[in-house]
């Protein structure tokens, strides 16, 4: 059976044999035959797109490394309150008892202590996470090395989301002489696996999803859309490659269609 990036390129190959002939025929300009192709091209990822997002979806569970904590305390106040009105059941029993009482206020105390250091902890955490986010889009701004690797994507392959950037660019380039199609291949690689790291630190629940969407929503839609056959064609051969990236790809397609 042949993988996606095959079926994918079998039917552009069709629809390029049908666009030439409609030339050699006289049906269609060159001009109109380019643009048809690139429509085609456009609804054939889509359709890709579509057919993954759900399954990404599915698929991706972001940890949240303070759960186990919270449930840790909810099981604790759950427990001392428990016992601190059975205990205050028994004092009302026994109205001399005063330590029956002594122990159900103790008992209270230890649940009143229990979410005080759970808020604390969720606050010291929540707020670690922000600035260790807010560091890494300060050193993406801070360091030349993603601006000069983006200035080289920029300069090989454009502006727009045409064309793509497909497995096949990626190989020639890395074996040109060239210099400068070595530097567009190695920034394509670069920015890839950046995007990459911050969707597996969202994954992971080391960076702060909201920071995120605020700051590079756009830049990580605009380079995984024109790098998607790229993508999908090392994906065939390795589900795992840009495996986070992919899936924070699909949950922005989900919210964007959401937000329609």
């Amino acid at each position: 059976m042949i993988s996606h990036s095959e079926r994918q390129k079998v039917i552009r190959t069709i629809c390029k044999a049908a666009c030439a002939g409609f030339v050699a025929e006289g049906r269609l300009e060159e001009r109109e035959a380019r643009v048809l192709a690139q429509e085609v091209d456009a609804l054939i990822t889509a359709a890709g797109r579509r057919k993954r997002v759900t399954a990404g979806m599915r698929t991706w569970k972001r940890i949240k490394p303070f759960s186990p904590v919270i449930a840790t305390v909810v099981m604790i106040v759950f427990a001392c309150l428990a016992l601190g009105l059975y205990i205050l059941w028994l004092a009302s029993h026994k109205p001399d008892e005063t330590t029956l009482v002594s122990a159900a206020v103790a008992t209270m105390a230890v649940a009143a202590a229990a979410i005080g250091w759970a808020v604390a902890g969720w606050v010291s955490h929540r707020n670690s996470r922000v600035q260790h986010t807010i560091n890494l889009l300060f050193a993406r701004v801070s360091q030349p090395t993603f601006a000069e690797n983006t200035f080289a994507f920029h300069e090989a392959f454009g502006l727009k989301l045409s064309p793509m950037v497909y497995i096949s660019d990626l190989s020639r380039m890395e074996n040109s002489k060239n210099e400068t199609d070595r530097k567009a291949a190695q920034s394509v690689k670069y920015i890839l696996n950046y995007f990459e790291f911050v969707a597996a630190g969202i994954t992971r629940g080391d960076l702060d999803l909201k920071y995120v969407d605020l700051t590079m929503r756009g830049q990580i839609k605009f380079y995984y859309d024109k790098c998607e056959p790229l993508i999908i064609a090392s994906q065939d051969a390795n589900p795992k490659t840009l495996e986070n990236l992919s899936k924070l790809r699909d949950y922005y397609r989900h919210q964007d269609f959401l937000d329609i």
